[in-house]
């Protein structure tokens, strides 16, 4: 079960940077088999949800808690807005599908 997905930008030069590489926006796609995916929506009004990312220092870790956890084997993060470059590091948190029942 996927229940967050954290970014971070680049850091530039090393350093830690308000003007890094980083992106500000995303979307959330999600596949069982890793072939069909399906993008994260809003469960109020169906569309696809936006997902704010680095919108300060490059470098921070920027968490994003799914409002509903999605059972998937594969997820794909999809820039939608950046500063300077699309640069991004992302990690997908989740928890076995026993722990949400």
């Amino acid at each position: 079960m996927v229940t967050a997905v954290t970014t971070r930008g680049r850091k530039k030069d090393g350093v830690i940077d308000p003007h890094g590489q980083k992106v500000t926006s995303y979307h959330v796609y999600y596949s069982t088999d890793c072939m069909t995916f399906y993008p994260y929506k809003n469960s109020t009004n169906g569309q696809i949800m936006n997902f704010q990312a680095n919108t300060g220092v490059s470098s921070d870790l920027v968490t994003n808690v799914l409002p509903c956890p999605v059972a998937a084997l594969c997820v794909r993060v999809n820039p939608r807005s950046w500063f300077i470059h699309i640069s991004m590091q992302f990690d997908v948190k989740g928890c076995l599908t026993s722990d949400v029942l």
